[in-house]
């Protein structure tokens, strides 16, 4: 509602990194090991007013069967933001880019991002990295959610549009609301007479599309990454105890499992989560733990993710929220990675993004979740990450019609 030419696919995630520090060894960790605990929080090197700077979505609305390209209306164009991104996002900078359309109307959306709105004197820190995603496209289109329009108008707005002009991307539209809510009043930084309010986003059209497309939406950044949080504390300590008195107890170059038994506990948990019985003891948590520091069986694991969107990709994933969930820090930065993986490879960048922080708290040591971090920071494709699952089918799984349940 209201008027203003503008425009409305889909995205990849950014973040800070996180300082390097002792963890339990390990195939995945370049660093020495440490007492099981619950893992303070490393200090981020850089503004953040909730959990991750910079979010991006990889997850293609076309290829979910949802049509959200728009006509010229902003209102609309700002109601797709949170089933792309996941989320409602609060306090926030929201870069979307997308195509010119036919007779001067805006095209579909090719990438759309994410940031905390920074304190004064970090503006650039923001548009340098918005700068490689508007890199070769013609037209983009920022919001401006919170904050106030005098200080983004003075120095965020301004900044944006040094920055992108020197990519050839010039004019950007500036957009700001005090919060993406239903009736919630927009305007234009440029233009004092552009200006309207947001549509429905319970039952509008939006909406509507996005749901057809299975896009599910949370309310808040946080709400989103409440589901990788801990199960039950008591038993993450418990199960905390039991690693440490099993690293004590066993010989210094000894293993657990060999492959073949590693390769067993993976299948078996892969098909109890495909069964929808995914109920983990202390066992289960510790066994799929010891295998899972097996080289061979990393592998094979990260190779269930490819093709994306199979039964077993599904259940895999399934399987490594679970443990995300209930196993102690460090080793749970090795489930924590294969989920960011998985995640990133079916298009939610944005969960892909909080599973990597996750891996990268329980162990930022964490070899795999680092060179994994750095491949999505650099913004490679979804399709050319891919290939780092492309290994010898040692874990093929034939599992029953889902149905059967």
């Amino acid at each position: 509602m209201g008027h203003c030419s503008l425009g409305g696919q889909c995205p990849i995630p950014l973040r800070c990194s996180l300082p390097r520090g002792a963890r339990r060894p390990g195939e995945l960790s370049t660093t020495a090991r440490v007492v099981h605990s619950f893992a303070t929080r490393a200090p981020r090197p850089c503004f953040s007013s909730h959990s991750g700077p910079m979010t991006t979505s990889t997850r293609p609305a076309a290829q979910n069967g949802a049509n959200l390209n728009l006509g010229g209306d902003p209102g609309e164009m700002i109601a797709t933001v949170p089933p792309m991104l996941g989320f409602r996002p609060a306090n926030s900078v929201v870069l979307i880019v997308h195509r010119h359309g036919e007779n001067g109307q805006p095209g579909s959306i090719v990438q759309m991002a994410r940031s905390d709105l920074p304190p004064p004197g970090f503006a650039l820190a923001v548009a340098e990295r918005f700068v490689p995603l508007v890199h070769g496209n013609s037209a983009a289109t920022v919001l401006i959610i919170g904050g106030g329009g005098e200080f983004a108008g003075a120095e965020l707005v301004e900044t944006i549009r040094e920055q992108f002009a020197a990519t050839g991307v010039d004019p950007v539209h500036f957009l700001w609301m005090a919060e993406i809510r239903t009736g919630m009043p927009w305007r234009c930084y440029l233009d004092p007479d552009c200006r309207g309010e947001l549509p429905d986003l319970e039952h509008g059209r939006i909406a509507a599309v996005a749901a057809s497309a299975g896009l599910v939406t949370f309310s808040s950044r946080e709400a989103s990454a409440a589901r990788l949080d801990p199960t039950d504390p008591e038993a993450i300590s418990r199960r905390s105890r039991q690693l440490d008195q099993a690293a004590d107890e066993a010989e210094p170059d000894s293993r657990a499992m060999v492959p073949e038994q590693g390769f067993a506990v993976v299948r078996a948990a892969i098909r109890r989560a495909h069964r929808g019985r995914l109920e983990l003891s202390d066992k289960d948590v510790l066994d799929l733990v010891f295998a899972l520091q097996i080289t061979e069986v990393r592998d094979a694991c990260l190779a269930l993710a490819v093709p994306s969107g199979t039964a077993v990709a599904r259940a895999a994933e399934q399987l490594w929220l679970a443990m995300v969930r209930e196993c102690p820090p460090p080793e749970r930065a090795q489930f924590a990675t294969l989920l960011a993986f998985s995640s990133y490879l079916r298009g939610d960048g944005t969960f892909a993004g909080m599973a990597m922080d996750n891996a990268l708290e329980a162990d930022p040591g964490h070899l795999l979740a680092g060179l994994l971090s750095r491949a999505i920071d650099a913004m490679l494709p979804p399709s050319r990450l891919a290939d780092l699952g492309r290994a010898d089918p040692a874990l093929d799984i034939d599992l029953p019609p889902a149905k059967g349940k």
